[in-house]
This record gives C-alpha cells, sequence and structure tokens, in this order.
C-alpha cells in the first residue's frame, strides 16, 4: 500500500516510510501573513510573533515563501 503524507513537511519524512508527500507551509502569506526563513538547516518563521505582513505584499511573500521552501527541500536531499 502506497501512503500518502498529506499535509507532512518534516525533516525526517523518510523515517515514516510515506511514498509521497506535500504541503501548503509555504502559502501561508495569504493564509495568515508569515513570512518563512531557511537557516542553518531549518526554516523558521521569520515574521514577529503576533505580526502579519501587509495585504500589498502576499504575493511577494510567497514567492518568498516557496524560494525559502525550495532551499529547504534541497538541503533534505543530501540526507
Amino acid at each position: 500500500t502506497r501512503v500518502h503524507g498529506l499535509g507532512f513537511t518534516e525533516k525526517d519524512i523518510a523515517d515514516y516510510g510515506f511514498y509521497s508527500c506535500d504541503s501548503t507551509t509555504w502559502n501561508m502569506v495569504s493564509r495568515f501573513g508569515k513570512i518563512y526563513k531557511f537557516t542553518n538547516g531549518r526554516i523558521i518563521v521569520a515574521t514577529p510573533k503576533g505580526k502579519r505582513i501587509n495585504k500589498s505584499k502576499y504575493i511577494e511573500g510567497e514567492v518568498h515563501n516557496i524560494r525559502e521552501w525550495i532551499k529547504y527541500q534541497n538541503y533534505l536531499r543530501q540526507f
């Protein structure tokens, strides 16, 4: 049986034995105004706690977030 990890975005995904997985965490800008940053092998929330980015910056924010998640994905491929 092939199991899909819906909404699963963990570094140690291979340990769970999923056939495939996906997540929409990268688009949290339009949902919650959150910006992510890949740093030191981790993804962190870069917006200050309790703050949101301005709605006029959502598209830029989502482009930024997807780039950061791609960096994270490329980093994970090393392992």
